[in-house]
């Protein structure tokens, strides 16, 4: 899941902007915006995603930026997102969501041995970005 946007500036300028989020509902409208005007890509590191009604407001927003042509590439941790059902990870990949879990060494019911992606990431066109947790 790497890129490189020709477009990018790699210099700090004054035009650069930090918005404090202190909330959850102002993040997810923050996400929702970034995901809606994202025109190249859309990369997401998710600590906890989860099908319910957040998460499918989330993944049918995703699944429409693939329909405007933007690539979405989106990890979740294996531990912290097992909720999730099969059927919902197979929507987001057959509507050309680019999905993977970040998966421990060894897990089952009662053990989990590995690392853990706590990121809390996400990046719209190599130019935009949330970071931190909720």
């Amino acid at each position: 899941m790497s890129f490189v946007n020709p477009k990018a500036s790699t210099e700090y300028t004054a035009q650069n902007k930090v918005e404090l989020i202190r909330a959850g509902k102002p993040f997810f409208d923050s996400l929702l915006q970034l995901i809606n005007n994202a025109k190249e890509s859309l990369h997401l590191q998710i600590y906890i995603y989860d099908d319910d009604e957040t998460g499918i407001m989330i993944a049918e927003a995703l699944k429409v930026a693939v329909k405007r042509n933007v690539k979405v590439y989106l990890l979740a941790d294996g531990y912290a997102s097992q909720v999730m059902s099969q059927n919902f990870i197979d929507d987001l990949r057959n509507n050309g969501i680019q999905f993977k879990m970040f998966e421990p060494l060894l897990k089952s019911k009662w053990f989990y041995l590995g690392r853990r992606l706590h990121h809390k990431v996400v990046v719209a066109d190599a130019e935009f970005a949330l970071v931190g947790g909720v």
